[in-house]
């Protein structure tokens, strides 16, 4: 073999490692698959309500590629569901962490062939079971699964994560020796500039002051003036993302610096957190902001009810004081777990100005006593420790012309203000106005945005009620229609000899899908939910017999609305 040749061969090897294979002595794990071509999503990646809590492994954009156990251990958990991590698999490993494997295809064989037992066992598709260690031993490259994209992913890829076992900490994978190609500093898209309070002003305003950035290579300025005005007590935020080598998704940043006159003030870093309370990323972005324009800032403030460990430096609580009729300099830093970061500069002066005295709201809630507000018609309990910080909160009723309401909208508190707690809001009605509804098709629904959005709701004989993590505006509809079913490969007497599966659409108009039941000749069989089709599939197993076969699937909604097919079907 020439010189040349065996070059060649030598590149193409190094190009088909593992971009995991690089791992550090104290943390020797074998990579998760076979070939990565970068990261879809990183760890502590500002979601909805959440942090993202592992890191999203592109697959090449298809499904089926080999998971392995990355040490050595047992399956402890195995979940199926149609929402959320799809298919998971859970390994406890000796060194004291926990390995998660999401939104898989399938299991291997072994692990197939028990939780369809178990499926079958439970008469349910979703499961979501514990095992003992002596179950399902695994050692370190074994083969587990199928990457997939099950669950709510958004397309195929593996959702990987490493937690602490004893403590269930989800842990930043890319500290624990799994690293990608990265010589991109993340991208500064702009800068939040934010008066805390109504004595305190931004550009001579009592509003957040929102500027674009732009950069060259990892240096970046706002635009226009680079001189802001201030006055009082003033609060930061930044938006950015990160890219890494030879990817184009625009993933979440590792941590955030801000300098002021030379001093660090503010250093946030994501490198764990509890789930517990995720919930508090609502405290660590300016949810105001978000709420009104779907933008994520991640702030300085910290506020008193946030919980999160992720701060290393917060002086003055990130609220910062400019009353010295000077001018000080402003550099924001952000960083990714490789290293690289982007700053920004730009200068404040502290300008005195007098504002106009805001309006004050009808009540305050404070986060140490909570709030309970009594009227006519309605009730809103919010409890201790449910605000993040001491809030006012405003109501009121009013008719809407909206004829699929039943009431009028009760306006409970302000959509902006983000909750740690459950509020509980009780609804006084008088159920003669629409008699024909029975009261079990009820519920409560929240109407901040342009599609109603149920919540659980209890009714009883003279009011309803439900908790919920959202302030705002609430109504009550009727749910009488029940879902609907749509065959789609199969019609009564089909002969069905030359297909593998039945495959059934089914839809809701309101309250949602919360249970359904295939069976065939009278015994129940597992049929495979995928909610983000909305599709049912059932894979010809055993209960499929030579001859007639007498299929029926019944599907109810979460008020009890049920829809039911029938078909004989021949093989």
């Amino acid at each position: 073999m020439n010189m040349l040749k065996k070059i060649a061969i030598f590149i193409f090897l190094l190009g088909t490692i593992s971009l995991f294979a690089q791992v550090t002595p104290t943390h020797d794990y074998a990579a998760p698959v076979d070939l990565v071509s970068g990261l879809s999503g990183t760890f502590g990646e500002l979601r909805s309500n959440h942090f993202h809590s592992g890191i999203d492994i592109r697959t090449g954009g298809a499904v089926g590629k080999n998971v392995y156990s990355i040490a050595d251990g047992y399956i402890s958990r195995i979940s199926v569901s149609p929402f959320g991590y799809g298919n998971a698999l859970y390994i406890t490993h000796t060194d004291g962490k926990m390995s998660v494997y999401a939104h898989l295809m399938q299991f291997n064989d072994t692990i197939a062939q028990w939780v369809r037992s178990e499926q079958y066992r439970q008469k349910s598709f979703a499961i979501n079971v514990f095992l003992k260690p002596d179950q399902f031993p695994v050692t370190k490259g074994e083969c587990i699964a199928l990457s997939g994209n099950s669950g709510s992913s958004g397309g195929p890829h593996l959702h990987f994560e490493i937690r602490n076992n004893a403590s269930g900490k989800v842990l930043n994978a890319l500290n624990y020796g799994f690293t990608i190609p990265d010589q991109i500093a993340p991208s500064i898209r702009q800068i939040i500039v934010s008066p805390n309070d109504s004595k305190s002003a931004v550009e001579k305003n009592n509003s957040d002051y929102v500027r674009m950035a732009r950069g060259t290579g990892n240096i970046y300025q706002i635009n226009g003036n680079d001189t802001l005005s201030v006055w009082g007590n003033i609060c930061f935020g930044v938006d950015a993302i990160d890219r890494s080598t030879g990817s184009t998704n625009a993933n979440g940043v590792y941590s955030f610096k801000v300098f002021i006159d030379n001093e660090l003030v503010f250093f946030e870093k994501l490198d764990g957190f509890y789930f517990e309370e995720t919930r508090d990323i609502n405290s660590l972005i300016n949810y105001p902001y978000y709420i009104k324009n779907k933008i994520r800032f991640i702030q300085t403030k910290k506020q008193a009810g946030n919980r999160l460990d992720i701060y290393n430096v917060v002086k003055s609580n990130g609220i910062y004081q400019f009353e010295d009729e000077q001018i000080h300099e402003i550099v924001f830093e952000v960083g990714d777990a490789a290293n690289n970061s982007s700053k920004l500069k730009f200068w404040v002066k502290s300008e005195k100005i007098e504002l106009a005295a805001n309006k004050e709201h009808e009540e305050k809630v404070s986060r140490n006593q909570g709030l309970t507000i009594t009227e006519d018609n309605f009730i809103l309990k919010i409890p201790k420790n449910a605000v993040y910080e001491d809030a006012e909160i405003d109501y009121t009723v009013f008719d809407s012309s909206d004829h699929n309401f039943l009431l009028p909208i009760f306006k409970l508190g302000d959509a902006t203000i983000p909750l740690q707690k459950k509020a509980e809001i009780t609804i006084f009605c008088d159920y003669s106005r629409f008699k024909s509804i029975p009261k079990n098709k009820l519920v409560l629904v929240n109407v901040n945005g342009k599609t109603p959005k149920p919540v659980v709701t209890s009714v009883y004989p003279l009011f309803m009620t439900a908790n919920v993590y959202d302030l705002g505006k609430y109504t009550v509809m009727a749910d009488t229609t029940a879902p609907i079913i749509t065959p789609e490969n199969i019609w009564n007497n089909k002969d069905v000899s030359h297909q593998k599966t039945i495959r059934v659409k089914i839809t809701d108009n309101l309250t949602g899908i919360v249970q359904y039941t295939g069976t065939l000749n009278g015994h129940w069989i597992l049929m495979e939910y995928d909610a983000k089709e909305n599709l049912l599939e059932y894979k010809f197993d055993e209960w499929m017999k030579e001859g007639n076969n007498q299929f029926v699937l019944k599907v109810s909604d979460r008020v009890g609305n049920t829809s039911k097919i029938e078909m004989n079907l021949k093989k």
